[in-house]
């Protein structure tokens, strides 16, 4: 499936994509206000985790295989 969203906040979006993360989602405060827009992959989450790294300049890092990933500004 596909998640499609419209200027909705980076923390709503990290929530929503929480149910398909197999772990913990660590969101950086300062940034949980973005507005995320877009259509993102939900069955392909290092895709997903790509693509907002890429459009809204992340910095996401995957840890465990992936259960645990950090989200924060890329500097």
């Amino acid at each position: 499936g596909w998640m499609i969203v419209n200027d909705l906040p980076l923390s709503e979006f990290v929530q929503r994509i929480g149910k398909y993360q197999k772990g913990y989602i660590a969101l950086d405060d300062d940034i949980a206000q973005i507005k995320i827009s877009g259509t993102y992959p939900i069955n392909d989450l290092p895709t997903l985790y790509s693509m907002l790294a890429v459009t809204y300049k992340l910095n996401i890092n995957r840890y465990a295989q992936g259960y645990w990933v950090s989200i924060g500004e890329k500097k």
